[in-house]
């Protein structure tokens, strides 16, 4: 298989891949935020495999595909941040020093779950605020916070078993 055959089929795969965990998060009841921390598995897999512009390719790819099935509802998170973030991951990890990336890393997903909860959510929260008292706000900016730095060390840590235990196999044509 020439390289262009192998670089189209692997970003199709990739995409197929991450839309299937979009799927399977619309219909679980519970397990919605960890299977869209694994559709953003695929995206990562295609920065290092096929480069940032085809990455954003796949991304965009998957996200249009998203938003006619399972829908907006279930893939606007994956647009906004989930899908984003592996590339931006990536960037800020091979431009910056450690600490210069971890805080790139925090002040773009803050601004994307902002926007998207803004763009999206935003009556839900303000209602949940009112419910609960002054202090919601404030609790849910360091929950916030707190689940960035979680779902980044998750995604390195999946990003360095793919790198250990799968990439080889990929790249010596025994997957694909």
């Amino acid at each position: 298989m020439n390289t262009r055959t192998r670089t189209i089929t692997l970003g199709g795969l990739l995409a197929a891949l991450s839309l299937l965990f979009l799927v399977i998060g619309a219909i679980s009841p519970t397990a919605d935020l960890s299977l869209y921390a694994l559709s953003s598995l695929p995206v990562a897999i295609a920065v290092i495999e096929l480069g940032f512009r085809r990455s954003f390719l796949v991304y965009m790819t998957i996200t249009v595909l998203g938003l006619a099935w399972p829908g907006f509802a279930f893939t606007y998170l994956f647009g906004f941040f989930f899908g984003l973030f592996p590339i931006l991951k990536a960037f800020f990890e091979s431009k910056l020093n450690r600490p210069l990336a971890a805080l790139a890393k925090q002040l773009v997903a803050n601004v994307l779950v902002i926007a998207a909860t803004w763009l999206f959510a935003r009556d839900m929260i303000l209602a949940q605020a009112d419910a609960w008292g002054w202090w919601y706000i404030p609790a849910l900016v360091v929950a916030l916070q707190v689940g960035v730095i979680v779902y980044d060390y998750a995604l390195g840590l999946l990003i360095t078993f793919y790198l250990d235990r799968l990439a080889r196999h990929l790249r010596n044509r025994r997957i694909l």
